[in-house]
């Protein structure tokens, strides 16, 4: 009840008051919104609240042709949050459900123009799933590189779903006050690979 006092309610007053930032205005985004800014980020809100599973269903996709779903992760918050630029080790399907988000996205094979934290530097930031570039802000004199990326950018609206493979880069703004679930699973084939390197360490020892 304080997060939605505190952050939600004003946000939304906010975003309100101005008539919301258009679509194709991306640059709106990168303002200051006026007001605090606040994010229940990956949050696991349905162990929390279990009368929450009753709204919704686990995506059929997610254990289709041997997909193993995982867990699920709540993320709401105001306009303007951000999640930089990483990608997961699990794949997952990036649900909309209110509020508008901004995701760029970039396969791995971008990994050279994207300035990965290296395993030296903070621990959170150098396990090398975690970029340099800040996205909404790139700054191309400390990483020139990251104009060679070749990456995309979606938009998505309530009802919109997502889905962001394993080792995937993705960057995420939202465009207003936002609530979004996600749905993580592994994938068949990531799973048989798994497999297969675990009995391979195994027969090594």
């Amino acid at each position: 009840a304080d997060f939605v006092r505190d952050f939600v309610a004003p946000s939304c007053a906010a975003f309100a008051a101005r008539g919301g930032p258009l679509l194709c205005g991306v640059a709106r985004a990168h303002d200051a919104p006026g007001h605090a800014v606040g994010y229940l980020a990956q949050h696991n809100l349905v162990d929390q609240l279990p009368e929450l599973a009753r709204d919704f269903t686990v995506p059929r996709f997610c254990s289709h042709r041997g997909n193993v779903p995982s867990k699920v992760s709540v993320w709401f918050g105001t306009e303007s949050t951000v999640t930089l630029l990483h990608y997961d080790s699990y794949s997952n399907l990036l649900v909309q459900v209110a509020g508008l988000k901004y995701v760029v996205l970039f396969p791995s094979a971008e990994s050279a123009h994207l300035y990965v934290h290296s395993g030296g530097e903070e621990r959170m930031l150098g396990q090398g799933n975690t970029s340099a570039v800040d996205v909404g802000h790139p700054d191309m004199l400390a990483h020139p590189k990251y104009a060679d990326a070749k990456g995309f950018a979606v938009f998505l609206r309530p009802g919109d779903a997502l889905h962001i493979p394993r080792g995937m880069w993705h960057y995420v703004r939202s465009l207003s006050p936002s609530l979004s679930i996600n749905f993580w699973y592994t994938c068949a084939e990531d799973a048989e690979a798994e497999a297969q390197a675990d009995a391979a360490q195994a027969h090594a020892r």
